[in-house]
């Protein structure tokens, strides 16, 4: 049971890690280039989805571990 609220609490430590560096880096280039808002927001929002899989899974996967092991 402990094992398990690990591995759902690692995976959602290294998801929030990821999101804060990407919306840092968007940040930072939107800083740099303004006008490069419009073409940078939809791959933001990707890279958003694309790193919270990584917490979903991983709450998927203990919650598997939990019940079925």
């Amino acid at each position: 049971m402990i094992g398990v609220g690990i591995a759902a609490g690692a995976s959602m430590i290294g998801s929030g890690i990821g999101m804060g560096y990407l919306f840092g880096q968007v940040i930072a280039s939107i800083h740099r280039q303004p006008e490069a808002f419009e073409q940078s927001r939809p791959w933001m929002f990707f890279g958003l989805a694309f790193v919270e899989q990584f917490a979903i899974f991983g709450i998927l996967f203990a919650l598997l571990i939990n019940y079925v092991f």
